[in-house]
Protein backbone atom coordinates (compact mmCIF):
# COMPACT_ATOMS: atom_id res chain seq x y z
CA UNK A 1 0.00 0.00 0.00
CA UNK A 2 1.10 3.55 -0.63
CA UNK A 3 0.93 4.40 3.08
CA UNK A 4 3.57 1.73 3.77
CA UNK A 5 6.10 3.89 1.94
CA UNK A 6 5.72 6.44 4.73
CA UNK A 7 7.73 6.50 7.95
CA UNK A 8 7.03 3.89 10.63
CA UNK A 9 5.98 6.69 12.98
CA UNK A 10 3.31 7.86 10.55
CA UNK A 11 2.10 4.31 9.85
CA UNK A 12 1.70 3.64 13.58
CA UNK A 13 -0.15 6.91 14.21
CA UNK A 14 -2.47 6.16 11.31
CA UNK A 15 -3.16 2.48 11.98
CA UNK A 16 -3.49 2.88 15.75
CA UNK A 17 -5.04 6.36 15.82
CA UNK A 18 -7.59 6.38 13.00
CA UNK A 19 -10.88 7.01 14.86
CA UNK A 20 -13.06 4.91 12.56
CA UNK A 21 -10.64 1.97 12.83
CA UNK A 22 -10.42 2.34 16.61
CA UNK A 23 -14.18 2.10 16.78
CA UNK A 24 -14.22 -0.87 14.42
CA UNK A 25 -11.60 -2.64 16.54
CA UNK A 26 -13.81 -2.22 19.60
CA UNK A 27 -16.72 -3.76 17.71
CA UNK A 28 -14.60 -6.71 16.57
CA UNK A 29 -13.44 -7.35 20.13
CA UNK A 30 -17.02 -7.41 21.40
CA UNK A 31 -17.95 -9.94 18.71
CA UNK A 32 -14.88 -12.10 19.37
CA UNK A 33 -15.39 -12.18 23.12
CA UNK A 34 -12.56 -13.59 25.20
CA UNK A 35 -10.13 -16.47 24.77
CA UNK A 36 -8.92 -19.08 24.84
CA UNK A 37 -8.94 -20.03 21.18
CA UNK A 38 -6.71 -19.95 18.12
CA UNK A 39 -7.11 -16.82 15.99
CA UNK A 40 -5.60 -15.78 12.66
CA UNK A 41 -5.66 -12.08 11.74
CA UNK A 42 -5.30 -11.92 7.97
CA UNK A 43 -3.79 -8.63 6.79
CA UNK A 44 -2.87 -7.61 10.31
CA UNK A 45 -0.80 -4.53 9.43
CA UNK A 46 1.08 -3.22 12.45
CA UNK A 47 -0.96 -5.39 14.79
CA UNK A 48 -3.78 -3.22 16.11
CA UNK A 49 -6.44 -5.94 16.07
CA UNK A 50 -4.11 -8.90 16.65
CA UNK A 51 -2.55 -7.40 19.77
CA UNK A 52 -5.98 -6.47 21.14
CA UNK A 53 -7.17 -10.06 20.63
CA UNK A 54 -4.03 -11.42 22.31
CA UNK A 55 -4.76 -9.16 25.29
CA UNK A 56 -8.23 -10.73 25.40
CA UNK A 57 -6.67 -14.15 25.95
CA UNK A 58 -6.53 -15.56 22.42
CA UNK A 59 -3.59 -17.38 20.84
CA UNK A 60 -3.09 -15.05 17.87
CA UNK A 61 -1.18 -15.34 14.62
CA UNK A 62 -1.10 -12.16 12.55
CA UNK A 63 -0.08 -12.35 8.89
CA UNK A 64 0.65 -9.62 6.37
CA UNK A 65 2.45 -9.49 3.04
CA UNK A 66 4.47 -6.41 4.07
CA UNK A 67 7.58 -7.24 6.09
CA UNK A 68 7.83 -3.62 7.27
CA UNK A 69 4.57 -3.74 9.19
CA UNK A 70 5.17 -7.26 10.51
CA UNK A 71 8.43 -6.02 12.01
CA UNK A 72 6.51 -3.10 13.50
CA UNK A 73 3.85 -5.41 14.95
CA UNK A 74 6.50 -7.53 16.62
CA UNK A 75 8.11 -4.46 18.20
CA UNK A 76 4.80 -2.98 19.34
CA UNK A 77 3.72 -6.30 20.89
CA UNK A 78 7.05 -6.50 22.73
CA UNK A 79 6.64 -2.91 23.96
CA UNK A 80 3.21 -3.78 25.33
CA UNK A 81 4.31 -7.09 26.85
CA UNK A 82 1.87 -9.04 24.65
CA UNK A 83 2.60 -12.46 23.19
CA UNK A 84 1.48 -12.87 19.59
CA UNK A 85 2.95 -14.56 16.53
CA UNK A 86 3.49 -12.33 13.48
CA UNK A 87 4.47 -13.72 10.09
CA UNK A 88 5.12 -12.39 6.61
CA UNK A 89 2.80 -14.24 4.25
CA UNK A 90 1.11 -13.76 0.91
CA UNK A 91 -2.40 -14.46 2.11
CA UNK A 92 -3.66 -14.89 -1.45
CA UNK A 93 -1.94 -18.28 -1.14
CA UNK A 94 -1.62 -20.89 1.64
CA UNK A 95 -0.19 -19.52 4.89
CA UNK A 96 2.87 -21.53 5.87
CA UNK A 97 2.88 -22.73 9.47
CA UNK A 98 -0.88 -22.73 10.01
CA UNK A 99 -2.43 -26.15 9.66
CA UNK A 100 -5.75 -26.56 7.83
CA UNK A 101 -8.67 -26.62 10.25
CA UNK A 102 -6.58 -25.29 13.14
CA UNK A 103 -8.26 -21.94 13.89
CA UNK A 104 -11.35 -21.16 15.94
CA UNK A 105 -11.64 -17.60 14.66
CA UNK A 106 -10.38 -15.59 11.70
CA UNK A 107 -10.40 -11.83 11.40
CA UNK A 108 -10.05 -10.05 8.07
CA UNK A 109 -10.48 -6.34 8.74
CA UNK A 110 -10.35 -3.89 5.82
CA UNK A 111 -8.15 -6.12 3.67
CA UNK A 112 -10.10 -7.50 0.70
CA UNK A 113 -10.41 -4.10 -0.95
CA UNK A 114 -6.61 -4.16 -1.41
CA UNK A 115 -6.29 -7.52 -3.20
CA UNK A 116 -7.03 -8.47 -6.79
CA UNK A 117 -8.62 -11.84 -6.01
CA UNK A 118 -10.55 -11.49 -2.74
CA UNK A 119 -12.33 -14.82 -3.24
CA UNK A 120 -8.96 -16.62 -3.06
CA UNK A 121 -8.18 -14.96 0.26
CA UNK A 122 -11.54 -15.95 1.74
CA UNK A 123 -11.08 -19.48 0.39
CA UNK A 124 -7.75 -19.84 2.21
CA UNK A 125 -9.30 -18.45 5.41
CA UNK A 126 -12.07 -21.03 5.09
CA UNK A 127 -9.46 -23.78 4.93
CA UNK A 128 -7.76 -22.58 8.13
CA UNK A 129 -10.94 -22.64 10.21
CA UNK A 130 -12.32 -25.57 12.14
CA UNK A 131 -15.83 -26.72 11.31
CA UNK A 132 -18.08 -24.17 13.01
CA UNK A 133 -15.21 -21.68 13.27
CA UNK A 134 -16.09 -18.03 12.87
CA UNK A 135 -14.94 -15.36 10.42
CA UNK A 136 -15.31 -11.66 11.21
CA UNK A 137 -14.99 -9.83 7.90
CA UNK A 138 -15.11 -6.08 7.31
CA UNK A 139 -14.93 -4.29 3.96
CA UNK A 140 -15.72 -0.79 2.65
CA UNK A 141 -19.31 -0.44 1.53
CA UNK A 142 -20.82 0.87 -1.70
CA UNK A 143 -18.83 1.67 -4.88
CA UNK A 144 -20.71 4.99 -5.03
CA UNK A 145 -18.82 6.08 -1.89
CA UNK A 146 -15.42 5.59 -3.58
CA UNK A 147 -13.34 8.79 -3.34
CA UNK A 148 -9.71 9.85 -3.64
CA UNK A 149 -9.30 8.75 -0.02
CA UNK A 150 -9.91 5.17 -1.15
CA UNK A 151 -7.40 5.60 -3.96
CA UNK A 152 -4.75 7.01 -1.62
CA UNK A 153 -5.44 4.18 0.84
CA UNK A 154 -4.73 1.60 -1.87
CA UNK A 155 -8.34 0.45 -2.27
CA UNK A 156 -8.99 -1.29 -5.57
CA UNK A 157 -12.74 -1.32 -4.93
CA UNK A 158 -15.65 -0.91 -2.58
CA UNK A 159 -18.18 -3.72 -2.32
CA UNK A 160 -21.92 -3.96 -2.55
CA UNK A 161 -23.51 -6.15 0.10
CA UNK A 162 -24.24 -8.76 -2.57
CA UNK A 163 -20.64 -8.81 -3.81
CA UNK A 164 -19.24 -9.23 -0.31
CA UNK A 165 -21.77 -11.91 0.64
CA UNK A 166 -20.93 -13.85 -2.55
CA UNK A 167 -17.34 -14.20 -1.29
CA UNK A 168 -18.54 -16.18 1.72
CA UNK A 169 -19.01 -19.46 -0.09
CA UNK A 170 -18.89 -22.29 2.44
CA UNK A 171 -19.93 -20.00 5.29
CA UNK A 172 -23.25 -19.35 6.98
CA UNK A 173 -23.71 -15.62 7.66
CA UNK A 174 -24.79 -15.19 11.27
CA UNK A 175 -24.83 -11.39 11.43
CA UNK A 176 -24.49 -8.37 9.20
CA UNK A 177 -24.47 -4.63 9.87
CA UNK A 178 -22.69 -1.48 8.78
CA UNK A 179 -20.75 1.18 10.69
CA UNK A 180 -20.13 4.85 10.04
CA UNK A 181 -23.51 6.57 9.64
CA UNK A 182 -24.51 9.35 9.97
CA UNK A 183 -21.47 11.20 11.34
CA UNK A 184 -18.45 9.48 9.79
CA UNK A 185 -20.07 9.22 6.36
CA UNK A 186 -21.04 12.90 6.48
CA UNK A 187 -17.52 13.94 7.51
CA UNK A 188 -15.97 11.97 4.65
CA UNK A 189 -18.44 13.51 2.21
CA UNK A 190 -17.67 17.00 3.47
CA UNK A 191 -13.89 16.52 3.52
CA UNK A 192 -13.72 15.14 -0.02
CA UNK A 193 -15.69 18.10 -1.31
CA UNK A 194 -13.76 20.79 0.53
CA UNK A 195 -10.32 19.37 -0.30
CA UNK A 196 -8.85 18.11 -3.53
CA UNK A 197 -6.73 15.01 -3.84
CA UNK A 198 -3.51 16.99 -4.21
CA UNK A 199 -4.30 18.94 -1.01
CA UNK A 200 -4.65 15.82 1.14
CA UNK A 201 -1.64 15.15 3.37
CA UNK A 202 -1.50 12.09 5.61
CA UNK A 203 1.31 13.74 7.59
CA UNK A 204 -0.99 16.64 8.54
CA UNK A 205 -3.77 14.38 9.81
CA UNK A 206 -1.49 12.07 11.80
CA UNK A 207 1.07 14.66 12.87
CA UNK A 208 0.44 13.98 16.55
CA UNK A 209 -0.08 17.65 17.38
CA UNK A 210 -2.49 18.69 20.11
CA UNK A 211 -4.97 19.89 17.48
CA UNK A 212 -4.83 16.66 15.46
CA UNK A 213 -5.29 14.59 18.64
CA UNK A 214 -8.32 16.67 19.64
CA UNK A 215 -9.83 16.30 16.18
CA UNK A 216 -9.27 12.55 15.94
CA UNK A 217 -10.62 12.00 19.47
CA UNK A 218 -13.66 14.06 18.56
CA UNK A 219 -14.25 11.97 15.44
CA UNK A 220 -13.80 8.80 17.54
CA UNK A 221 -16.65 9.94 19.80
CA UNK A 222 -18.81 10.58 16.73
CA UNK A 223 -17.92 7.13 15.34
CA UNK A 224 -19.07 5.52 18.59
CA UNK A 225 -22.29 7.56 18.42
CA UNK A 226 -22.83 6.17 14.92
CA UNK A 227 -22.99 2.67 16.43
CA UNK A 228 -26.53 3.47 17.53
CA UNK A 229 -27.53 3.30 13.86
CA UNK A 230 -25.48 0.31 12.66
CA UNK A 231 -28.55 -1.79 11.91
CA UNK A 232 -29.86 0.70 9.33
CA UNK A 233 -27.29 -0.41 6.75
CA UNK A 234 -26.30 3.11 5.71
CA UNK A 235 -22.69 3.19 6.89
CA UNK A 236 -19.33 3.40 5.21
CA UNK A 237 -18.16 -0.13 6.07
CA UNK A 238 -19.80 -3.56 6.28
CA UNK A 239 -19.30 -6.17 9.01
CA UNK A 240 -20.10 -9.83 8.40
CA UNK A 241 -19.97 -12.51 11.09
CA UNK A 242 -19.95 -15.91 9.42
CA UNK A 243 -19.59 -19.52 10.51
CA UNK A 244 -17.83 -22.23 8.54
CA UNK A 245 -20.35 -24.83 7.42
Amino acid sequence: MRIYRESEDLIRKWQWGDPAMRNLTGILLRIAGRGPGKVVDVGCGSGRVAISLARAGFDVTGVDSEKKVIDMARRIAAEMGVRADFRVADFEGPIVGLAPGSCDLAVCCEVLEHVREPARVVGHIHGLLKSGGRLILTVPKDPRQYTFLDEIGGHLRRFTREEAAALLDGFRVRDYFTVGWPCVRSLVWLYTRLRRRRDHRQSEIWAGSTLSRLLTNGVYCLAKFDNLFNRLGLGTNMVFVAEKE
